[in-house]
């Protein structure tokens, strides 16, 4: 299920434009979900089991609008702001950089939950309220702010 409820920032030849994202996946073995800011400008969604998820893109035209744009987020940083919300912990199951540290995006730039398969660790892993920004690297200026919401079932 996807929420669009955050209003589009402009800038001068285009625009960091993201809405909220709401996302998860199940499986009988370890289930994996999670959010991939790309390079091009792009977002994908990552399902699948064990390690290995495959992403496909959601949001069309976000992060941002003219995308794909090769080597636009050499110029934009992302970074996980908080975690308010999460069960059973507030700890993402993999992240591209600590929470509250800004990352460029100049590669794919991943956060995720996992759900371990077997009889490790809980059946659901869940990341429900997150607040993540996006600025610009040379003015630090936060273009956009909205929440990511990720959930994986082991069944």
């Amino acid at each position: 299920m996807l929420q669009f409820l955050v209003p589009v920032v402009a800038l001068s030849g285009g625009r960091v434009a993201v809405t909220n994202i709401t996302e998860s996946h199940s499986d009988i073995n370890t289930a994996e979900c999670g959010i991939r800011f790309n390079a091009d400008g792009s977002i994908e969604v990552g399902k699948g089991t064990g390690f290995s998820p495959v992403y496909t893109s959601i949001h069309p035209r976000e992060w941002w609008t003219k995308e794909p744009a090769t080597g636009i987020g050499n110029n934009y940083q992302v970074r996980c702001a908080s975690v308010t919300t999460g069960s059973p912990d507030l700890l993402w199951s993999d992240q591209a950089a600590a929470i509250g540290t800004y990352i460029t995006m100049s590669a794919g730039r991943v956060w995720t939950v996992r759900a371990q398969g077997g009889k490790i660790g809980p059946n659901t892993k869940s990341i429900t309220v997150s607040s993540f920004q996006i600025r610009n690297l040379t003015s630090l200026l936060v273009m956009d702010t909205f929440n990511i919401s990720v959930t994986a079932i082991r069944t």
